[in-house]
């Protein structure tokens, strides 16, 4: 209502007489006035006047403009209730033509919008706000659960005048009304503004934040801007400016606004001629030039000024009391308003000084627009007093500066956001601003991004480049969508390309490729995922067989895909069972192929079951299983068991095995056992009755009883009162002494009762005296001792209580260590009473166990200090697999297993393999045990072989040609041949022609005999033997008679074919040292390649 008021107010003292005179009937009869549609008046108040103004009602507002227009007229017009009445039609009345025009259309409009529109929707849904939900339902006069948005082209006016600023904060919904022809939100903060189109000459009366989101369907009648625009920035009032400039149908007018810079407000001279503008701050009236622009006319500009009297230093040289004034009165309602006049106000430029103010004046409005008048008016409850003040201000003109233009580019020079263009006057200073781009960040700035407008045209640009893209993450997975390797992870820029390949994984294809395979980098991260499927795998054949191999039964062929689990079933075959199930019963598919062989035996005969029983079918001893094959004989024999004898001899005790179970049945009797001779004796032995005498069989049992002796009572009952029959005699002796006094007990108690310690039974003769002792019980003292400590025996039964209290206990310290006693973690400190029960806990060590619980993990506090030690040791690690393969991943040698502690180091060796040596060391060869699996492997590479000597000799291994030398890698084969000599053939064939090189020298004789179609003659077989067979006379000291037969034999033995022992001799020597040197060189060789092993 407080802003209602201040808009009236406004319109009636700005406004010439002929506008005010109609309009200020309207609003005494409606207090909702729709202006003229020759005025745009934009009204506002200073925000500390708002919060201390009270409500005015409308005879006010009535009031000043009758005032101004009749020249301090006596005559007053009364407003009456009754005048309202037809507000409603009245604001119609006003309407321009073209309005009601408007109206009708939108009328005619909605009605074909119902029939086209059959849907339900929410009102909460599109118009959320409860508050606009209420007036909006009071501007279609319905109510609220029936609006609907076909209803909304109905809404002519809203007014939210009389409400408080925070009341409606959200205005959408109002895009629907589409015919407001009157809109009054000056009095509100709206936080949410729709777009909102309104109807031809509609009269708007709001706040820029809203003005910016109405658009007419032609040109707006009058428009008001209010209640804000006292702290509009210059830049803001540009905007505003631009905004309206093109809708305006006559006048624009500013009203307390604290701006003194208009230039850049774009209005031809006669818009700009009359309009108001305030130029002031909150402390004092500003009587600088007025910035206006060049070429708009030069026109006086009038003020009003409010000011709070209460603790303004502003009014602190108020003097003078005096006063005069005339009353006149106003009758609103029965209410009469005195109205004062005074004369005592001047301006200066230190502010607005006041003379002769009324003493008893809480309100003054100066309203007159000649500096020397003072019109005065007391409201109802207020204790403010306002000054309205006219005054004017002299006009300052301004050059035009060139425009500023701010580019926004990327590193090609690209434009990323549309360019902005600052304009201003020369001189004035200007700021650029930073955008916010989506997928880039600022790299530089190109100019001054603060600077002064000039008459040159400027430029700055800001220079983006891209930013980084959130990461694609490239994902491998099955059909479940579980992970077969580990994602690749893929980074760029924002915008760029990015590309993806699928992963080789063996025993699995990509079923799907995705679609995002390729794409752009973006802010969001992405997932590419390929999906993959098993291959086909190797089949698995099942097989079932006896010892010797034989098929029994057709195997079975099991399929699947590489990776999942197969399992395998035996077959039921008759007379057969499985004797060895194959260790690869279950298993996993592969690519390669495999075998699953079950192995049967023949059935066994059904068991033969010997029993040993009484005659009652008791079992007696464990049975006996006897087995066989069928058809085959079985024998059985009777157990000894002591006291008993068989009594029956089964007929099947011997027999023949069968498919059919069978049982063999023992019977035995018990046996008569030894007598059992009770006794009644004294202390000392002596017999106080005659023994009885107790008989039965063996293991039965027997029950003695004392006898009753006058005078004598049963003082110690035998262990052996109660037992069995044996075959050995036995006694039970009941021991008795006279009869004594009631006992006289002792007890240990806590204050409760409860018992500490056994009690103490004192035994004597009735008149006896009696001693009592308090026991020494650990964690506990003597609190109270009893008055019958000491006494005398009696015939009744006396109880002596001693009563304790705990000690305090000595701590338990519980302790985590290593089994070297190192501490693993901080001991825990437990404290209690002695005697009372404590429960220690082992701690949670990574990476340990609990090897040793302590004995004493729970146990009692007690007057010693006790230690409770968890012993820990490091947890077993994963093994690490030591291997032994050929470069192809052969396996060389049987895996070594290494075991360890997580933590400890681990050392690996390589094998020694016959014939291979590590050619590849693994990097891993030594490390540290950890929870998870290793891996050594040490590859190998085939040694060099020793030779292979291929020799050619006759039958008295003569050599008939030189030795032939192979060689090659230790494992591999080697084949040798004969050689083909003249005269000689192959008579033996060695076994070892063909074979495999290994780490020893090998030789191969092929043994020849002589061909015979080319031996030599008799002559030359008879010479031989004699010249060999001559005595060492002969050879060494002859006659010169022999020397012509030497000369012979020597002649002739030139002729002897290469077998012969006079000429192979030498060629022995010489092969002999040739297999040395080779056999030398051969080591030299081998010992220089495994220095370079190692």
């Amino acid at each position: 209502m407080k802003r209602k008021f201040w808009g009236y107010l406004s319109l009636a003292i700005l406004l010439s007489q002929p506008v005010l005179a109609p309009l200020a009937q309207v609003m005494a009869e409606e207090q909702e006035t729709i202006p003229s549609n020759k005025e745009i008046t934009t009204l506002g108040t200073l925000e500390k006047v708002e919060e201390t103004t009270e409500t005015v009602d409308s005879s006010r507002i009535k009031e000043e403009i009758n005032g101004d227009t009749t020249s301090n007229s006596e005559s007053q017009e009364v407003v009456n209730d009754d005048e309202k009445s037809g507000s409603t039609e009245s604001t119609e009345k006003n309407l321009p033509d073209s309005s009601k025009d408007t109206a009708s259309s939108a009328t005619e409009s909605s009605a074909e919008m119902k029939e086209a529109s059959n849907r339900s929707v929410s009102l909460d849904a599109w118009m959320p706000d409860k508050n606009l939900q209420n007036e909006v339902a009071k501007g279609l006069n319905k109510t609220v659960d029936t609006i609907t948005q076909e209803d909304m082209v109905n809404l002519k006016q809203l007014d939210f005048s009389s409400l408080v600023k925070d009341t409606v904060v959200d205005f959408t919904g109002l895009e629907y009304a589409s015919n407001l022809q009157a809109l009054y939100t000056t009095s509100i903060i709206a936080t949410n503004v729709p777009q909102i189109t309104m109807a031809e000459n509609a009269t708007l009366f709001t706040r820029p934040n809203v003005l910016a989101h109405v658009l007419p369907k032609g040109s707006f009648s009058n428009i008001h801007i209010g209640n804000y625009d006292a702290y509009l920035t210059a830049q803001e009032l540009i905007g505003v400016g631009q905004y309206l400039s093109g809708w305006l149908t006559d006048y624009l007018t500013v009203y307390a606004s604290s701006m003194t810079d208009f230039s850049k407000l774009e209005l031809s001279p006669e818009h700009h001629q009359n309009s108001q503008l305030s130029i002031m701050t909150q402390e004092k009236i500003l009587l600088e030039p007025m910035l206006v622009k060049d070429g708009q006319s030069d026109v006086l500009y009038k003020d009003r000024m409010m000011v709070d009297t209460q603790g303004n230093a502003l009014l602190s040289s108020l003097s003078n009391k005096k006063y005069s004034y005339s009353i006149r009165g106003i009758d609103k309602n029965g209410y009469i308003f005195p109205l004062y006049e005074n004369d005592g106000f001047e301006l200066t430029e230190e502010g607005i000084q006041f003379k002769n103010i009324p003493a008893n004046v809480d309100y003054l409005s100066i309203t007159s627009l000649v500096p020397n008048r003072l019109s005065t008016e007391r409201a109802a409850s207020t204790g403010t007093i306002q000054y309205l003040v006219n005054y004017q201000v002299p006009v300052k003109y301004v050059n035009t500066a060139e425009d500023v233009t701010v580019k926004y580019l990327d590193e090609n020079g690209q434009t990323l956001a549309p360019n902005v263009t600052l304009s201003g006057y020369v001189g004035a200073p200007f700021t650029t601003e930073e955008k916010d781009i989506s997928g880039y960040t600022l790299k530089e700035i190109q100019g001054d991004r603060i600077g002064t407008f000039s008459d040159v045209a400027q430029e700055v640009v800001y220079v983006y480049e891209r930013s980084d893209a959130a990461p694609v993450t490239v994902k491998y997975e099955d059909t479940e969508g579980n992970e077969l390797a580990a994602p690749t992870v893929m980074n760029g820029k924002i915008g760029l390309p990015y590309t993806s390949e699928a992963k080789t994984i063996p025993g699995w294809f990509v079923a799907q490729t995705p679609s995002n395979a390729n794409g752009t980098y973006s802010e969001t991260a992405q997932e590419v995922v390929y999906v993959y499927e098993r291959s086909d795998a190797a089949p698995v054949t099942v097989k079932y067989e006896d010892k010797e191999g034989n098929q029994l039964s057709a195997p079975t062929v099991l399929s699947g895909k590489v990776g999942l689990p197969y399992t395998s079933e035996a077959k039921a075959i008759n007379g057969w069972y499985v004797s060895q199930m194959p260790t690869n019963a279950n298993g996993t598919y592969s690519e390669t192929e495999q075998e699953v062989v079950y192995v049967y035996e023949r059935s066994n005969a059904a068991p033969v079951t010997v029993k040993y029983e009484d005659k009652e079918g008791n079992q007696l001893y464990a049975p006996t299983i006897l087995n066989g094959k069928v058809d085959l004989p079985y024998e059985s024999e009777a157990k000894a068991i002591p006291g008993w004898y068989v009594s029956q001899m089964p007929t099947n005790a011997n027999g023949i095995y069968s498919e059919t179970a069978q049982e063999v049945v023992y019977v035995y009797e018990r046996s008569d056992a030894a007598p059992v001779t009770v006794k009644y004796e004294d202390t000392e032995g002596n017999q106080l009755s005659a023994p009885t005498v107790l008989s039965g069989k063996v293991g039965l049992p027997y029950t003695s009883k004392a006898k009753a002796i006058p005078g004598w009572y049963v003082s110690q009952t035998p262990t052996n009162a109660n037992g069995t029959y044996s075959e050995t005699a036995q006694e039970v002796v009941y021991v008795y002494e006279r009869s004594d006094a009631a006992p006289v007990t002792v007890k240990y108690e806590d204050k409760e009762g409860n018992q500490l310690s056994a009690p103490t039974v004192l035994n004597g003769k009735t008149g006896l005296p009696y001693t009592s002792e308090a026991k020494a019980i650990n964690g506990w003292y003597v609190s109270q001792t009893p008055t019958n400590a000491k006494g005398t025996y009696s015939e009744t039964a006396q109880e002596v209580v001693y009563v304790y209290e705990r000690s305090d206990a000595a701590p338990v310290t519980v302790k985590y260590e290593d089994t070297e006693g190192n501490e693993l973690a901080t001991p825990t400190v437990m404290n209690g009473k002695i005697g009372l029960p404590y429960t220690s806990e082992a701690k949670a060590i990574s990476g340990w166990y609990v090897s040793q619980m302590p004995e004493n993990a729970n146990g009692t506090y007690s007057e010693s200090a006790q230690e409770v030690i968890y012993v820990y040791e490091r947890s077993d690690a994963a093994p690490v697999t030591v291997k032994y393969e050929d470069t192809e991943g052969n396996q060389l040698s049987a895996p070594t297993v290494l075991s360890g502690k997580i933590g400890l180091p681990y050392t690996s060796k390589a094998k020694a393999i016959p014939g291979w040596y590590v050619s590849q060391m693994p990097t891993n060869a030594n490390g540290t045990y950890s929870e998870n699996a290793q891996e050594v492997t040490y590859v190998y590479e085939r040694s060099d072989a020793a030779l292979v000597i291929v020799r050619y000799e006759d039958m008295e291994g003569n050599q008939l040609a030189e030795p032939t030398i192979l060689s090659g890698k230790v494992g591999l084969s080697y084949e040798s041949n004969a050689k083909e000599i003249s005269g000689w053939r192959v008579s033996k064939t060695p076994k070892n022609a063909k074979g495999t090189f290994s780490d020893a020298v090998q030789e191969v004789i092929y043994v020849y005999s002589a061909d015979k179609e080319n031996e030599p003659g008799e002559d030359s077989g008879k010479d031989t033997p004699e010249s060999e067979n001559k005595t060492p006379e002969e050879e060494n000291g002859n006659s010169s008679g022999n020397n012509n037969k030497q000369t012979n034999t020597q002649t002739k033995s030139k002729n002897k074919l290469p077998a012969t022992g006079e000429q192979l001799t030498g060629q022995r020597i010489m092969g002999f040292l040739g297999v040395i040197t080779v056999l030398f060189s051969f080591v030299v060789i081998l010992r220089r390649k495994r220095k370079t092993e190692n």
